[in-house]
């Protein structure tokens, strides 16, 4: 259905969020319980590895590096998560928490049809998750790296190999690639039944694309991510890979969404508001530009094709702590090991390689508006293939293998839509 188009601001008695640029945001428009303190630990101690920024990358990193005897001393002023956090179920090691997960069946809706894709789509009980993360110490406080095997806490000077875990950083990358960011606005509705219905993992239905408050359909392509998420139905306008678009632009054709699939003349949400930015050709890497070894996003995991990192980091967590286990005494001489992280190994650096070809030929469709047919040729993979292309860690050879199939797809694709055009 077509609806009015309401500034979204006029429902939310909130302000925008200033945005850095490299992190996804979330706003509450009512306060999150805050989790339980731990006890403050003693920074007397001796320990085996510090890990600085307690996001999922680097809980996961604490918890598999405590599992495998290290003393792990993880450092963060922010004692929770805010952001959504998402997994496909078949990525998910076996000793990652998902208890209290939302989970979401992948459908596609595109031109009128509706197709549901290989696995489940899950959002992360922050709260739950995290807690049972931690297991190793963890104090609440920031902390001044004075190098790569010594940090600074509460008038402690800790020795040991650090671990930077902050995120992708705020720094944009030099040259063109400045422009290539995923970005999306987002609303939760936390009193809609969280019914598998109304979720749609990509919706290509464009309800915005008549209205006179919206730019030219081919100016942005964006697609609708409708998920069950613990707190509730979250509806977002994404753009998937390109150069950045106006805050407003998603906001109008969010709403123009939201009335669309929830069919309610004048929808009000009432949850979180979210606001996603994000890199996408963040390199790969070991280390920060000052030395510390790095982790997670911070390292380059996210993805340049999909904006995902979390699973990349849950798949290289327990290869990462044997690496630092196998090179603990050359780590902390404060000399670099010949062997590359397990991310850095040839055939690890030729997937990313490819994969980011393919962005860069996803970049240069969307500059014609055709980019979202060739997102939408992958998704018609079958099921195990679908699954390896979207995981980034697959070898070079298989991901290779899958690309003429993609184009196969997409040409199919495009010459029965010439054909159902031309009856």
């Amino acid at each position: 259905m077509t609806g009015r188009i309401l500034d979204i601001r006029t429902l939310l008695p909130i302000e925008p969020l200033l945005l850095t640029p490299g992190y996804s945001h979330t706003m509450d428009s009512a306060p999150q319980a805050i989790p339980q303190q731990q006890p403050v630990p003693d920074l007397t101690k001796p320990y085996d590895l510090v890990i600085i920024g307690l996001g999922p990358a680097g809980c996961m990193l604490g918890s598999r590096a405590t599992h495998a005897g290290l003393r792990v001393l993880g450092i963060d002023p922010t004692p929770q998560w805010n952001n959504t956090y998402g997994i496909w179920d078949y990525q998910v090691p076996p000793w990652l928490p998902t208890d209290g997960a939302s989970s979401t069946p992948a459908r596609v809706h595109a031109n009128g049809t509706s197709r549901k894709l290989p696995g489940r789509y899950l959002i992360l009980n922050n709260q739950r998750t995290r807690s049972r993360l931690i297991t190793f110490d963890t104090i609440a406080v920031q902390a001044t790296i004075l190098s790569p095997t010594s940090v600074r806490v509460e008038g402690h000077n800790i020795t040991a190999p650090i671990v930077d875990c902050t995120g992708a950083t705020p720094e944009q990358p030099s040259g063109d690639e400045t422009t290539v960011v995923q970005q999306a606005y987002g609303l939760v509705f936390t009193y809609l039944p969280k019914h598998e219905d109304n979720a749609r993992w990509m919706d290509f239905h464009t309800p915005w694309a008549h209205t006179p408050h919206d730019e030219p359909p081919h100016s942005t392509e964006t697609f609708g991510y409708v998920v069950l998420t613990p707190q509730g139905l979250l509806i977002e306008e994404t753009l998937l890979l390109g150069a950045p678009t106006t805050w407003k632009q998603l906001e109008q054709r969010l709403h123009a969404r939201i009335i669309d699939v929830l069919d309610i003349p004048h929808p009000t949400p009432d949850g979180p508001v979210e606001k996603v930015f994000i890199p996408l050709h963040t390199p790969l890497t070991d280390r920060t530009p000052n030395g510390v070894l790095a982790f997670g996003a911070r390292a380059g995991f996210i993805d340049p094709m999909s904006g995902y990192s979390l699973a990349t980091s849950a798949h290289y967590a327990d290869a990462y702590v044997r690496w630092l286990m196998d090179h603990r005494d050359v780590i902390t001489q404060g000399h670099k090991p010949a062997a590359p992280v397990p991310w850095l190994v040839a055939s690890a650096r030729a997937t990313r390689a490819l994969r980011r070809s393919c962005a860069w030929v996803m970049g240069i469709l969307g500059t014609y508006g055709h980019q979202l047919e060739l997102v939408q040729a992958s998704l018609l993979l079958p099921g195990r293939q679908f699954k390896a292309f979207m995981t980034p860690w697959v070898s070079p050879w298989r991901f290779a293998s899958l690309l003429p199939l993609v184009l196969l797809k997409l040409v199919t694709t495009r010459i029965k839509a010439r054909r159902g055009t031309t009856r």
